[in-house]
This record gives C-alpha cells, structure tokens and sequence, in this order.
C-alpha cells in the first residue's frame, strides 16, 4: 500500500511539475545589428510616440534608452509644437499580432504520452511591425518612411494549460479535449515576452534607427 501511494504521488508530481516549459524566444539571437558606429554628429531626436498599449509602449522606452548610447538625445515624449529645438522628429507606431499554433493539439495529443509540453513547449509567434515617419525638427517636413519588422518564434509551457496532462490518468480525455484551446494564442506570455526582449531588441532596434538617420544625414550633407 504504501508503494501504491509513493507511484502516485510521484505520478502527480510528474503531471504539475514535469508539465512546464521555460520561456524560450528560438530566434532572439538573429536580432543583431553589427554595425557598432554611432550617430554621425551628436543628434537630437523627439520622439512622438502613437502605440496604446503598453507592450508597444515598452518597446518604444527600450530603443529609445539605447538611442542615449549612441551619440544622440532622445526625449520622450514629444510634441510637435514643442519649443525644444530638435534635429529630428520621430512619430513611432507600431502594428502587432499574437498567433497560435496548429502543433499545439499534437503536443497535447498524444504528446501527453511522453510529456511533450515539458521539453518541447506550445508554439506561439508574436510580429511587432515598427512603423516610423521621420520629420527634420527644423522645417517640420517629412523625410523618411521606414519600417522594421520584428518576429518572434516562442516555445513556453505552464501549469495553467499542462493541467491536461493529468488526462494521462484518464487515458489521455482531457488532453484530446485541451489540445483545441490550446491551439489559440497564450496572452498569459505576452508580458514576460516583452520583459526578455526588453534589451536585446532595443539595442537593435536603436541601431536600426540609427542607420536610417545617419543615411538620411548623409544625404541632406551632399544635397
């Protein structure tokens, strides 16, 4: 008997905690820009930023710190009749989509029989599209248009969707049942995406910045 209960408790110990999968973002690494220079001149830039949500808004805060490492002045936020002279002006917005996978039903069923959602993880993608209108701060007339696109493959498990796997003990009914909620987005994830991304992807996206302006100087210099 007292066997029975020890298999059992080690059967529930697997089912809540052998069913979670860290946070991983497969593809953050490719987010690199490895033109290391910086703002040709020192450079100041206002930053008008339309984003409402405030996982756009921490994007818009993390580049825009990062901008401070590269020879330039950004001040968030900024206002077009503003009285602080700037050398650009940047309206920032941004368009985002949150996707589920299809191969999350497989992971739940039958993955359930070899605790997929643990070492594999659902699959989830996350696309922020950074839209940027460049103004020159002195004739307040557009420059530039560009934009950078931004996707990220993620793989995360908890314990609020592996529950399921407990329909190991039901012969998997509870899987086969989850893995069609499962197939939808997690927005459970969409914070701690942007709390990991929060660096890295600033730092790249101030770079990206970067290149655009110094282009764009270079070719008001040559004009």
């Amino acid at each position: 008997m007292k066997f029975i209960k020890i298999g059992i408790g080690l059967v529930m110990m697997f089912s809540l905690f052998g069913c979670t999968h860290n946070l991983r973002i497969k593809n953050l690494d490719q987010y690199q820009n490895w033109n290391y220079n910086q703002f040709n001149k020192k450079t100041t830039i206002g930053i008008i930023p339309t984003v409402k949500d405030i996982t756009n808004k921490k994007l818009v805060k993390s580049f825009t710190e990062h901008l401070a490492l590269l020879n330039a002045v950004a001040i968030l936020p900024y206002h077009l009749q503003s009285s602080i002279p700037v050398d650009y002006i940047m309206k920032v917005d941004t368009d985002s989509a949150y996707k589920g996978s299809g191969w999350n039903y497989l992971i739940d069923f039958p993955g359930f029989l070899i605790w997929a959602p643990a070492w594999h993880g659902y699959n989830f993608t996350i696309n922020h599209n950074i839209k940027v209108i460049l103004i020159d701060g002195t004739t307040k007339q557009e420059i530039k248009r560009f934009e950078i696109p931004l996707e990220f493959r993620i793989r995360q498990a908890d314990i609020g969707r592996t529950w399921v796997e407990c329909g190991w003990l039901e012969v998997g009914a509870t899987a086969f049942i989850g893995g069609f909620f499962h197939i939808q987005y997690d927005s459970d994830i969409t914070d701690m995406v942007a709390n990991e991304i929060y660096e890295p992807i600033g730092k790249y996206l101030a770079e990206e910045i970067k290149d655009h302006i110094n282009a764009c100087a270079l070719v008001q210099l040559n004009r």
